[in-house]
């Protein structure tokens, strides 16, 4: 059982790692100030997302582990998207692909994942 679950773990986080690095792939075909953007739109929209799953999930008691949301990080977003390039909008093709790659993970993952994108993005593009 221990190692079945490992395999499973394993599993999910090399298909986390290929996920991250298609879309970065996508996005590194614009230019960082558009790639950036559209990876905090990509955040935010799973960012609300997730967040709701979440709150239900804690309304019903559900115990599975998952990466939460907690304020810091949704005053990060809120920061960044306001910090963010002005008069810049996210490239609405590169958005959908991308969105599609991440909602094949757990939507916690998918997130998380698309935090870390934003990230990246942000360094490219400062």
């Amino acid at each position: 059982m221990r190692r079945r679950k490992r395999d499973e773990d394993a599993l999910l986080a090399e298909k986390r790692a290929v996920a991250e690095d298609d879309v970065i792939g996508i996005l590194a075909k614009y230019e960082p100030a558009v790639a950036h953007v559209t990876a905090l739109r990509l955040q935010q929209i799973l960012s609300s997302e997730w967040k709701a799953e979440q709150e239900e999930r804690l309304r019903l008691g559900d115990q599975r582990k998952a990466i939460l949301i907690v304020e810091e990080y949704e005053q990060e977003l809120a920061f960044a998207l306001t910090a963010g390039p002005r008069g810049v909008e996210p490239d609405a093709a590169a958005l959908d692909r991308a969105m599609d790659i991440l909602r094949e993970l757990p939507l916690d993952l998918g997130w998380w994942t698309s935090r870390l994108i934003s990230r990246y993005t942000q360094n490219k593009f400062e």
